[in-house]
């Protein structure tokens, strides 16, 4: 019933708009109702150890990089295509990033009202994941904390008037065991964040 009503009102108003000439409030209305636009939601659905660390002779090949997989999925609720110009992942200890520089996708276009999946990776640097966790070279059996984080840049923009620019980030506390690529990381992740924004005509 308070839908209908909703509807009734932005009818009404859009009505009211148009009957007298006035093109700003018809604007308003219909930028607040039917093509207002909804950030997309990012989550992250699995990690997994594609490479883990090797060992040799006993000890870590410090030359020999690990990769990890990071499945993520991305919804558009938008009546309009939502265009990813990039999507980057990343991996930190404390404040240490150590991965071989940015993983990155670019140019995705997501349909309206769809859901796509996408696959990335991330390859460790060896050395400054051993230099940041002390005691990894020596118990090959340990844990590792590491944090993920998976950021998205793109546009939702509708009849060239209604446009809006969006950055989602997920930040993700990752437990897993690098030495063996059966063991399966448990992680937990943060909110979405929809950190930049803006509508403009």
């Amino acid at each position: 019933m308070f839908l209908l009503l909703g509807l009734r009102l932005d009818y009404d108003l859009i009505s009211f708009g148009l009957k007298e000439g006035n093109p700003t409030i018809t604007f308003i209305v219909l930028s607040l109702t039917v093509f207002h636009l909804h950030s997309p939601k990012l989550t992250v659905t699995s990690i997994s150890i594609i490479q883990p660390l090797e060992i040799v002779n006993g000890k870590v090949n410090t030359t020999q990089n690990a990769t990890l997989a990071v499945e993520i999925s991305l919804h558009n609720p938008n009546p309009a295509v939502f265009k990813v110009k990039d999507v980057t992942v990343l991996f930190y200890h404390d404040e240490l990033v150590v991965v071989v520089g940015e993983s990155t996708r670019r140019s995705e276009t997501i349909p309206a009202k769809r859901t796509v999946e996408m696959n990335l990776t991330a390859e460790i640097d060896t050395r400054k994941l051993l230099a940041s966790v002390p005691g990894l070279m020596e118990d090959f059996n340990g844990s590792v904390v590491l944090r993920n984080r998976v950021a998205v840049n793109g546009k939702v923009k509708m009849i060239k008037i209604f446009k809006k620019s969006v950055q989602l980030k997920t930040d993700c506390v990752v437990t897993m065991m690098m030495m063996n690529n059966s063991s399966k990381p448990s992680f937990d992740c943060t909110r979405t964040r929809n950190t930049y924004e803006h509508v403009r005509s």
